[in-house]
């Protein structure tokens, strides 16, 4: 298979994860990268022995099939925009939108640029997730009653980043992290009713760093839900209660956890050991080779998002 051309745009912490990442994948090739800071990628594209692009301009001299943006928050929406209208694919970390306002500029965005652009939503890739998906599918716990979902912070800096530098700050917990309760939510139906609530537990971030509901699904399963940016990511967790017993799946766990209605329990691992990066990364590049529109997947934030938002209090 003809290897996929990526370029990578910003060289922090996430992105020289995604570079290692595409290591491990056959047909990547990254054939440049880009970031506001020199050194910076200079030190990622040692990481997969690419060129190194010292001015945004360089873009156009190269090569490439598709974009990662793992840049500033308050990059996304314009890189986004402008990679799309050069017909290229684009994975973008979230959050792609840090307000209302900008979820309506993609929301109006043409669907031929719509299905271009890809939101990263790792968490989707997990093992663990990929496994509870098996186990769903297998009907091991029987009709399935209530889901609770309960997401934290990922990066120990972004926690007091918010009062301190806008180019990272989102727009919430429920802007940042609503994308993926949405993408998980969605593994076990669609969004018929909801309620949510926001609130802020450090007032000087002027920002909700809290946010709780429920989503009522089409098939009667209740999904609670929590997005704390005050949790550690290693709480992560998605309970399921269906009528014959409890599944509990932390999401930087080794094992999941059955318990069944006497009380007994059964741990199963995951059968996919490959890190969730990685398996995003695949996924992104075989869509891209299949030529496969994205307009399904980043129809979450474009459509569902904005609706929750407004009716959040």
């Amino acid at each position: 298979m003809k290897s996929c051309k990526l370029l990578l745009l910003g060289c922090g912490n996430f992105g020289k994860k995604r570079l290692a990442a595409s290591n491990e994948v056959d047909d990547i090739e990254i054939t440049g990268v880009y970031d506001t800071k020199l050194e910076a990628a200079e030190q990622g594209a040692k990481i997969t022995n690419s060129r190194v692009l010292e001015h945004f301009e360089d873009i156009d001299s190269v090569d490439y099939d598709a974009v990662i943006l793992s840049t500033s928050n308050d990059s996304h929406l314009n890189l986004c925009l402008y990679f799309a209208g050069k017909n290229k694919y684009v994975l973008c970390e979230s959050p792609i939108v840090k307000n209302i306002e900008q979820l309506e500029i993609l929301r109006n965005l043409d669907h031929d640029l719509l299905s271009l652009i890809n939101p990263a939503t790792p968490v989707r890739f997990n093992p663990m997730v990929l496994k509870l998906e098996q186990l769903l599918q297998e009907n091991t716990v029987g009709k399935v009653f209530v889901v609770k979902l309960s997401l934290g912070c990922n990066a120990q800096e972004l926690r007091s980043c918010w009062k301190s530098n806008h180019s990272i700050a989102s727009g919430g917990a429920l802007m940042e992290m609503g994308p993926t309760i949405i993408n998980l939510t969605q593994i076990f139906g669609a969004i018929k009713k909801f309620d949510v609530h926001t609130k802020t537990f450090n007032p000087s971030s002027g920002i909700d760093d809290y946010a709780h509901g429920f989503f009522e699904l089409d098939n009667d399963i209740l999904v609670h839900f929590e997005a704390d940016w005050n949790k550690w990511s290693n709480h992560e967790s998605i309970i399921v209660e269906g009528e014959r017993g409890i599944l509990k799946v932390p999401l930087h766990g080794k094992n999941i956890t059955l318990t069944d209605k006497h009380g007994d329990t059964t741990q199963i691992e995951p059968t996919l050991t490959r890190e969730q990066l990685i398996e995003e990364l695949s996924a992104f590049t075989n869509k891209i080779h299949t030529q496969e529109s994205f307009l399904k997947d980043i129809s979450q934030q474009i459509y569902y998002l904005p609706t929750i938002l407004r009716k959040a209090s």
